[in-house]
């Protein structure tokens, strides 16, 4: 729940975050047609990574006490990331 909170708290009091979040939800979106090149999709998940990395920032801003929660959450995306990629399952596609 903190962590839920800190992330609203960031998205309400960031708007260009925010604004950056939804775009990139739509591009996400888009490249789940087929038609999206591998550069279209790297570029994506950079792109989602370092907007990642910025919510991360602005998160222990407001609570420096959730570093640990957020590097858990991160640590379970990647694992679960590994197992649908060792499925045949790519990922996210």
């Amino acid at each position: 729940m903190r962590l839920l909170k800190a992330r609203q708290q960031v998205l309400d009091s960031n708007p260009d975050l925010k604004a950056e979040g939804d775009a990139l939800k739509k591009q996400g979106q888009a490249l789940k047609g087929g038609d999206a090149t591998p550069e279209d999709k790297m570029d994506f998940l950079q792109s989602m990574q370092a907007h990642q990395q910025k919510m991360k920032a602005a998160m222990l801003k407001i609570d420096p006490t959730l570093g640990p929660i957020i590097d858990q959450a991160e640590a379970d995306m990647k694992q679960k990331m590994q197992a649908r990629a060792a499925q045949g399952g790519g990922g996210g596609n």
